[in-house]
């Protein structure tokens, strides 16, 4: 396992530091499961030289579970990543979907309870070579809370897309990608 960054660790002081002892507490009874799973996809499948391409933070939620948005309220951390790409790879600010109202024992936030796809925009440098594959890396932080208890954590994700000519959209993921476009708020 990969130490965490400067970044991440102030995360994790900024989550022990501002959580309330019972939202990271469990009760002996209760049985641990995994809150929420983290992964790492892409729009494209194949992406091209130079042209800009969405890769996206898919966040599942276990039932009865919420993570939160990038401004949440009074309680909650917002879910953020920290790129590691290649060489000439520019990545753009997570794009967040509307949130929805979130309960965290009486305390309104804001957050999802649904599976949510963050979008962000990587930028490839023109000079990239049509033969070679690409791996893109993320250290996701998070906090993924129910009713019981909060879970904050990091996970490292990655993702590998091979290079050519024409992009290829991934077909499977492309309707995420779409409905995450379509409930971005839009400017009044």
């Amino acid at each position: 396992m990969k130490t965490p960054s400067p970044k991440c660790k102030w995360w994790i002081a900024l989550i022990l530091i501002t959580a309330p002892p019972w939202a990271l507490a469990t009760e002996a009874s209760e049985s641990i499961t995994v809150p929420i799973r983290l992964s790492l996809v892409s729009e494209a499948s194949q992406i091209q030289p130079g042209v800009p391409f969405t890769v996206g933070i898919f966040l599942q939620h276990a039932p009865h579970h919420h993570s939160y948005y990038k401004f949440p309220g009074i309680v909650g951390v917002p879910t953020n990543v920290t790129w590691k790409l290649p060489d000439g790879f520019q990545a753009g600010p997570l794009q967040w979907p509307t949130p929805e109202q979130v309960d965290m024992r009486g305390h309104g936030a804001y957050g999802y309870h649904e599976d949510t796809l963050l979008l962000a925009e990587i930028t490839p440098p023109k000079t990239l070579s049509l033969t070679e594959s690409v791996r893109l890396e993320a250290t996701v932080g998070y906090m993924c809370c129910s009713q019981e208890r909060c879970t904050p954590g990091f996970e490292e994700l990655e993702l590998s897309l091979s290079v050519g000519k024409e992009p290829f959209i991934a077909s499977t993921w492309h309707p995420y990608f779409e409905q995450s476009r379509a409930s971005l708020p839009k400017p009044l």
